[in-house]
């Protein structure tokens, strides 16, 4: 088994709420791109999802990549990293929480 350690300055609640912040966001416009290509503008293609009620399932969607990362971070012995991580997801659900029953 591949086992690498995080230098301990990286091993930080920081660093992994960033990383769960930024990964998900990275599969999000992947998701678009994957979908519509260069055919649509990003903001437009927001505008659509916000009017079809689909920006929430596809947020959720593209936060199924922080359980890949939470697993990989603590199996690593990084659990500061693995905590950020939980934030970070945590504050995604508070989001799609907002776009599920308030947008």
């Amino acid at each position: 088994m591949l086992k690498f350690r995080l230098k301990p300055q990286y091993n930080t609640m920081l660093t992994g709420t960033l990383v769960g912040v930024l990964f998900p966001a990275a599969v999000f416009y992947l998701i678009y791109y994957v979908k519509y290509g260069s055919s649509s503008k990003f903001f437009e293609f927001l505008k659509v999802a916000a009017d079809n009620d689909a920006i929430s399932p596809m947020i959720s969607l593209s936060i199924i990549i922080n359980l890949a990362l939470f697993f990989l971070f603590l199996n690593t012995d990084a659990a500061n990293v693995s905590r950020g991580i939980i934030i970070s997801t945590l504050i995604y659900g508070v989001l799609i929480f907002f776009f599920k029953f308030f947008y």
